[in-house]
């Protein structure tokens, strides 16, 4: 909706979007609206899992699924660090 968008505009806080490419209930090309709304984030990612559905996306990405976790996870965890270390 538009009003989704409008406050994703404004997000300041980390997204982590995982989207399955085959998924049946939240179309890919949503995800990369939603994603591409969030102007405001400084921590943001995307990843795509080829085949996955909604339901099989973390079984169908494997590691790899959990490896793009971790590597949000590091790279906000760095960015709020930084920020952090900026305003004091």
């Amino acid at each position: 909706s538009k009003a989704v968008i409008y406050r994703l505009a404004k997000a300041i806080v980390g997204i982590d979007d995982i989207v399955g490419l085959n998924d049946e209930i939240v179309p890919p090309v949503h995800v990369q609206k939603l994603f591409d709304a969030a102007r405001g984030s400084t921590s943001k990612q995307i990843y795509q899992v080829p085949g996955g559905m909604h339901n099989d996306t973390w079984f169908k990405g494997g590691k790899d699924y959990i490896y793009s976790i971790k590597d949000f996870i590091d790279k906000a965890s760095e960015a709020r660090a930084n920020k952090d270390s900026t305003i004091r």
